[in-house]
């Protein structure tokens, strides 16, 4: 008879029993861990996206009320089509004007 897997080098001995649990256990642990972080950060995005989403429609909302108290309807296409035209903000490289940071440059917006 071929002898079973592993029985080669003989029976396991109790410090390989527990070995093999703790192995097996922390692999299980990290990919619960990473698992859920996975989760959360889709959940923070879609939270995030959603508060852009209403920022970016509260600011339609504004540019376009005057237009639409005085029934401009022209005047509200007008700016509509102006906004969509336009370039999206996007972050510049600006050197940076503090004496004390030391820095080279700062991230603002354009």
């Amino acid at each position: 008879m071929a002898p079973a897997p592993g029985a080669a080098h003989g029976p396991l001995s109790l410090r390989d029993v527990v070995h093999r649990a703790h192995l097996g256990m922390a692999l299980v642990a990290m990919a619960l861990a990473g698992s859920l972080l996975l989760l959360a950060g889709l959940f923070a995005l879609r939270a995030h996206i959603g508060r852009n989403l209403e920022l970016t429609a509260r600011s339609v909302a504004y540019t376009v009320e005057a237009a639409l108290v005085f029934r401009d309807a022209e005047d509200a296409q007008q700016t509509l089509a102006r906004m969509l035209a336009g370039p999206p903000a996007r972050l510049r490289f600006a050197p940076c004007t503090c004496h004390f940071c030391g820095a080279t440059g700062t991230m603002k917006r354009s």
